[in-house]
């Protein structure tokens, strides 16, 4: 499930740097060994219209078994701006453990109060900030005693890897690798950023992390 943040009220310099994307490019739609491939650029532009970043984005999505499939994500970003760009979260901002930023999973309404697992085991919300390789959520779904285990595994050629994590049971469920948790990632003008992260689903329950981690 993909969602969106609604940005707070800002002050006029904030917004004049605040990005939109804008038309998107289709550059690879494929299913080919079992794999579905999309692939497609965006441009990211501000309120003034100005190009600032292009980006080329890649989802290959696959089945792992029966129970479990597995989707790739990958992202290529260009700061094309004509200076140096400081990415960051709100925690570099001042506010304490609240470093989300980049790719960003939150669940369902029945996932809230689930719990973590991590190579080191089960948790809730005190591994936020924690950094580790890859995390998992395990969470029942409403009327039934179902349960679905969502894992993201970072690649270890990203920045900041392993990452700080921004995850959440208590509201809503989250998971999110923030590779600008505490420390903001500064792109220069002209160089490319890239993330590569594995994503893995399974109707499963937290026992099933670690080979799901291995396979994603």
């Amino acid at each position: 499930m993909a969602t969106t943040r609604t940005p707070s009220p800002a002050t006029p310099s904030q917004r004049s740097r605040n990005s939109t994307r804008g038309p998107v490019q289709v550059v690879d739609l494929d299913r080919a060994d079992g794999t579905a491939t999309f692939a497609h650029d965006p441009d990211w532009t501000t309120q003034s219209g100005a190009l600032f970043f292009t980006e080329r984005r890649t989802l290959r999505a696959s089945l792992i078994s029966p129970d479990a499939w597995a989707l790739t994500f990958e992202t290529q970003m260009t700061n094309v701006s004509g200076t140096d760009v400081a990415m960051g979260s709100p925690t570099t901002k001042g506010r304490e453990n609240a470093g989300y930023g980049g790719l960003f999973w939150r669940g369902p309404r029945s996932f809230t109060g689930g719990q973590f697992v991590t190579a080191e085991g089960l948790g809730g919300d005190e591994v936020r900030g924690r950094r580790m390789e890859w995390m998992g959520f395990a969470g029942h779904h409403d009327e039934s005693d179902a349960q679905s285990l969502v894992l993201m595994v970072d690649d270890a050629a990203n920045p900041s890897h392993p990452p700080q994590w921004f995850a959440r049971t208590e509201e809503f469920a989250c998971l999110n690798p923030a590779p600008f948790f505490s420390e903001e990632l500064t792109v220069e003008d002209g160089a490319t950023v890239r993330f590569r992260y594995g994503v893995g689903i399974a109707d499963a329950d937290a026992n099933a992390a670690p080979a799901l981690a291995d396979a994603s």
